[in-house]
């Protein structure tokens, strides 16, 4: 009996070893399937997304900012990636459709869509939200937006005007200054604090700010058109409105009158000048003191009591000789200013694109007038000499790119454009950049 007990203990032994072994291999098979299956799964979504990636659109816009690429495809979509050349990252940004602009506003990206449709989103979130409805146009560029809507409501936002800051970034105007923005038919952001827009009767004006501080002198420039009457010197003879509500905000913001001109076609300007292009084919510029002092704005103060010399006239640029003729007879047409702080490029209905810049033209002494201000002594303006002071000038000069059919900005140096066959091009103007393309 205890043999046979033996035995038997050793047959169950067995089987329970059996069972053991048949487990395992169960649950290693199952594992083994179930991992698989996932690595499948894996590379059919890594497929798909290659898939949706591959079918980006051709590229009718962008914009280039650092390492970062926001385009505009020929079907109204808006796409994002890192990287100029590698393509890190690329996506469609959800819920824009039917898109005809896009616009770098700072630290915010703005969309227009065909319907009038305005969305605004965070550059590092690519998460679009409604902003405006029934927009006909829309400019935005270092925080500074300004738009038309289709019943031809003005608005603009990101000017400091108001007494707190919601106010001054909800989009409106000053409803007691309203009269003063009507008819609007173009828009055109400066590259910092000028801002121009042309009526539908021809008329023209500006609205320029400057940051209330300790300085007396104001930069601002007053070019004046068609009728306009001449300026000379200092604020209290030249005619402009303060859109401030009660005079509140940090930034003293007026509405100035240029004239009028139903020639100009396109108008664009800098921080320090502005741009017009007319229909019969002419480019000017605005010549003044703060395009020769550039960065030495306190030079302005040219009589005593630090009066500024606001002077000026517009310059005739030699297209002709910037540009590439096609033949004997060819009339140069531009199609879009595109300007940053420092630099504006100008499109061609041909494909060319040429770029302004500021040069050194002569170096001299210039006489000005400093405030002082000490305890107990009322204040007063001297006369004094800035030495070797760089005298700015400006100089055009055209890029090798051909058959462009768009240019952008974000806003400061960086430029890019998107020929014909929808490859893009980078120009970084910062002057401390020696490779600029």
């Amino acid at each position: 009996m205890r043999g046979r007990n033996k035995s038997s203990l050793k047959v169950l032994f067995v089987i329970l070893l059996f069972l053991i072994a048949i487990i395992c291999i169960h649950f290693s098979c199952f594992y083994t399937v179930d991992s698989r299956s996932g690595e499948k799964r894996q590379k059919k979504s890594m497929a798909k997304r290659e898939k949706e990636v591959s079918f980006m659109p051709q590229v009718t816009d962008i914009i280039i900012e650092n390492d970062k690429c926001t385009a505009l495809c020929v079907d109204g979509s808006v796409w994002g990636w890192e990287n100029i050349y590698e393509k890190r990252n690329l996506h469609k940004i959800s819920g824009l459709n039917f898109i005809v602009k896009i616009q770098d506003a700072g630290s915010e990206m703005f969309a227009l869509s065909l319907n009038g449709d305005v969305y605004a989103w965070e550059g590092n979130t690519d998460e679009p939200v409604k902003y405006l409805s029934g927009i006909s146009d829309l400019e935005a560029k270092n925080e500074r937006k300004f738009a038309v809507g289709h019943d031809g409501q003005f608005y603009m936002w990101g000017l400091d005007i108001y007494p707190t800051l919601q106010e001054s970034y909800e989009p409106g105007f000053p409803i007691e200054y309203a009269s003063l923005v009507e008819g609007v038919r173009q828009l055109s952001v400066g590259g910092e604090d000028f801002h121009y827009f042309i009526r539908e009767d021809g008329t023209i004006f500006s609205i320029m700010q400057y940051m209330l501080s300790w300085e007396i002198t104001y930069r601002f420039i007053f070019p004046v058109v068609g009728d306009g009457e001449k300026v000379g010197s200092g604020l209290k003879d030249i005619s402009y409105t303060d859109i401030r509500p009660k005079h509140s905000g940090n930034e003293f913001t007026i509405l100035y009158e240029l004239g009028k001109d139903d020639k100009v076609e396109e108008i664009g300007a800098d921080a320090y000048t502005v741009f017009l292009y007319k229909m019969d084919g002419t480019l000017w510029y605005w010549n003044s003191n703060l395009v020769r002092y550039h960065d030495h704005p306190y030079l302005l103060a040219q009589y005593p009591g630090g009066v500024c010399d606001y002077s000026g006239d517009f310059i005739e640029v030699e297209m002709e000789e910037i540009l590439k003729p096609q033949n004997e007879s060819s009339k140069f047409v531009i199609t879009d200013i595109c300007t940053g702080k420092e630099n504006a490029l100008f499109l061609t209905d041909d494909g060319q694109v040429f770029v302004s810049e500021y040069v050194t033209s002569e170096i001299q002494d210039v006489d000005y007038y400093k405030h002082f201000t000490r305890f107990g002594v009322d204040p007063a303006w001297q006369l004094r000499s800035a030495d070797k002071v760089e005298i700015k000038t400006i100089n055009f000069r055209r890029l090798e790119w051909e058959n462009i059919i768009s240019v952008n900005t974000n806003g400061e140096y960086c430029f890019s454009a998107v020929d014909e066959k929808g490859d893009y091009f980078y120009l970084d103007m910062n002057p401390k950049k020696d490779d600029k393309e």
